[in-house]
């Protein structure tokens, strides 16, 4: 499903935020796993109402900070962002 791929980007963006925030603060982290759930919502035309990211490792260099990159990789994610927000869409013939 189409769907699916919203969420697999929104994933993946958060995940290569994640990595290049702890990459910049010298924090290893092996083994991360991020879990994507939404909700579809029963109405039409369907669409997604909410949406949550849950994290968890193998390992990390300095446990303590993997919170605060956790809150990092979410502000500096451009499509969690944009999940967030919202944005303008239109469609129109070329």
């Amino acid at each position: 499903m189409g769907g699916q791929y919203l969420l697999l980007g929104i994933g993946g963006c958060f995940c290569s935020t994640f990595f290049a925030s702890a990459q910049s603060r010298d924090i290893t982290v092996e083994g991360l796993k991020v879990i994507v759930n939404a909700t579809l919502t029963d109405d039409l035309p369907k669409r997604f109402s909410a949406v949550s990211l849950s994290a968890s490792y193998t390992s990390c260099s300095h446990p303590d900070e993997f919170k605060k990159l956790l809150n990092i990789a979410e502000k500096g994610c451009i499509s969690v962002n944009t999940a967030k927000n919202g944005l303008q869409f239109d469609v129109s013939e070329a």
